[in-house]
């Protein structure tokens, strides 16, 4: 291969590099651990009963913002531990993400969107699994806008 196509690649390459702009998907996990205590567990009147609830848990983040791709997402994950035994052990995962694509610019979107959350029925009454609610919201699909023409630029044609 001559000098001229060595340039001609280099500049194919360089056109082809500066046509798509690449950004890096941004990621974040941390690590934490919680202790609550709580001087009525089963919340009743009596027998009262004092404990310590262990939360170890897992945080994950991402995040990218491009000209036509998004994401932005966030989840914890943690397990709850309870010292005395009169509640099982437990999982919990919890957060949100949304994931947007422009497929034509101001035109057409698709998106996919999650949200799960955990909480008690009745909070007055002990935690337990049959008063528990864990609520996952999924939903996906196109986004398709139209532009009307203004009075202006009806009355011009």
């Amino acid at each position: 291969m001559g000098m001229t196509g060595r340039f001609r690649a280099c500049l194919v390459t360089l056109l082809v590099s500066g046509a798509y702009q690449v950004q890096a998907l941004e990621g974040a996990i941390g690590l934490s651990a919680y202790a609550d205590y709580t001087s009525n567990t089963l919340r009743v009147s009596s027998p009262k009963v004092e404990e310590w609830i262990y939360r170890p848990g897992v945080d994950f983040t991402a995040s990218h913002d491009g000209p036509t791709f998004q994401v932005d997402a966030g989840y914890r994950y943690e397990r709850r531990i309870y010292e005395k035994d009169l509640n099982d052990d437990r999982n919990v995962t919890t957060g949100s993400a949304n994931i947007d694509w422009q497929a034509i610019a101001n035109r057409l979107d698709f998106y996919v969107r999650n949200t799960r959350n955990e909480s008690t029925i009745n909070s007055q009454q002990a935690d337990r699994p049959n008063n528990r609610q864990v609520t996952s919201i999924t939903e996906a699909g196109p986004l398709l806008r139209f532009q009307t023409r203004g009075a202006a630029a009806m009355s011009s044609t």
